[in-house]
Protein backbone atom coordinates (compact mmCIF):
# COMPACT_ATOMS: atom_id res chain seq x y z
CA UNK A 1 0.00 0.00 0.00
CA UNK A 2 1.62 2.94 -1.22
CA UNK A 3 1.82 6.19 1.61
CA UNK A 4 -0.21 9.03 0.78
CA UNK A 5 1.68 12.40 -0.30
CA UNK A 6 1.36 14.28 2.54
CA UNK A 7 2.35 17.53 0.25
CA UNK A 8 -0.62 16.88 -1.39
CA UNK A 9 -2.72 16.58 1.44
CA UNK A 10 -1.81 19.43 3.37
CA UNK A 11 -1.86 21.73 0.15
CA UNK A 12 -5.47 20.66 -0.55
CA UNK A 13 -6.47 22.34 3.20
CA UNK A 14 -4.97 25.60 2.09
CA UNK A 15 -6.29 28.21 -0.63
CA UNK A 16 -4.16 29.25 -3.28
CA UNK A 17 -3.08 32.47 -1.93
CA UNK A 18 -1.75 29.91 1.23
CA UNK A 19 0.13 27.90 -0.34
CA UNK A 20 2.39 30.40 -2.48
CA UNK A 21 2.52 32.28 1.30
CA UNK A 22 3.92 29.04 3.00
CA UNK A 23 6.26 28.15 0.10
CA UNK A 24 7.81 31.68 0.11
CA UNK A 25 7.97 31.65 4.17
CA UNK A 26 9.95 27.87 3.49
CA UNK A 27 12.16 29.48 0.73
CA UNK A 28 13.31 32.65 2.77
CA UNK A 29 13.87 30.42 6.32
CA UNK A 30 16.08 27.92 3.82
CA UNK A 31 18.03 31.15 1.95
CA UNK A 32 18.57 32.91 5.96
CA UNK A 33 19.43 29.31 7.37
CA UNK A 34 22.22 28.55 4.99
CA UNK A 35 23.22 32.16 4.92
CA UNK A 36 23.87 31.69 8.29
CA UNK A 37 25.74 28.43 8.37
CA UNK A 38 27.95 30.64 5.90
CA UNK A 39 28.57 33.23 8.00
CA UNK A 40 29.28 31.03 11.12
CA UNK A 41 31.60 28.55 8.87
CA UNK A 42 33.82 31.88 7.79
CA UNK A 43 33.72 33.02 11.40
CA UNK A 44 34.69 29.89 12.69
CA UNK A 45 37.78 30.03 10.69
CA UNK A 46 41.10 31.26 11.78
CA UNK A 47 41.88 31.56 7.82
CA UNK A 48 39.03 33.49 6.85
CA UNK A 49 39.32 35.61 9.91
CA UNK A 50 42.41 37.16 8.55
CA UNK A 51 41.28 37.30 5.50
CA UNK A 52 38.11 39.02 6.01
CA UNK A 53 39.84 41.54 8.29
CA UNK A 54 38.42 40.10 12.00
Amino acid sequence: MPLPNLRRIFSLSRTDDQERAVSRQAFFRCCSFLTSCAVIALLSSPKNRRAIGL
